[in-house]
C-alpha cells in the first residue's frame, strides 16, 4: 500500500465526496482508507496498491462471487469489477494497463443495515452505487499523473 497512510485518503477524498456526498468522512486504518457516513449504511474502502508482487489486481478476483467477475475499462485503464458472495462490490484498476501487473487502485463498497435494523436486513449495493464507484475511479484516474 502507499507508504503514508494519509495518501490512501487524499487520492480518493474529493472524488468520493463528489459522487457519494460530503457526509462521507475519511478514516485511516491499517493499510486502507475507509469513508464512512453518520448513517453507517455504506462503507467505502479505498487503496493505492504499490507495484509489489503481492498487489496484482487480478489476484483479488478470487473474491468474486460465481459469475460476478467483469473486465471493464475506466478512462482507458483496464479494471476488474465484481460482487462478492457477501454482497460487497469491488473494483481493482491497473494504472499501468495490465491487470496482471502489480500496482493499481481499489475501491470497495460494503453495505450495512440501517441503525436498529437486523443484520439480516443488509441492503444490496444498488446499480446507482456501482455507477458512483466507477465514476470515482474515473475521476481518480483522470487526476492521476500516470
Amino acid at each position: 500500500m502507499a507508504q503514508d497512510p494519509n495518501v490512501q485518503c487524499a487520492v480518493f477524498e474529493s472524488a468520493v465526496k463528489a459522487h457519494f456526498g460530503d457526509n462521507f468522512e475519511p478514516l485511516n486504518f491499517r493499510q486502507s482508507c475507509y469513508f464512512v457516513s453518520p448513517d453507517h449504511e455504506l462503507e467505502i474502502t479505498t487503496n493505492v496498491l504499490p507495484p509489489a508482487p503481492m498487489y496484482v489486481p487480478r489476484e483479488y478476483s478470487d473474491l468474486a462471487g460465481p459469475g460476478e467477475l467483469e473486465e471493464i475499462q475506466l478512462n482507458g485503464k483496464p479494471a476488474l469489477s465484481f460482487r462478492t458472495e457477501i454482497g460487497e462490490y469491488d473494483i481493482y484498476l491497473s494504472h499501468v494497463g495490465n491487470v496482471d501487473a502489480p500496482g493499481g487502485l481499489h475501491i470497495g463498497l460494503r453495505p450495512f443495515p440501517p441503525r436498529g435494523w437486523s443484520v439480516n436486513d443488509t441492503p444490496e449495493i444498488s446499480a446507482g452505487q456501482v455507477q458512483q464507484a466507477q465514476q470515482v475511479m474515473k475521476d481518480v484516474v483522470k487526476a492521476s499523473p500516470n
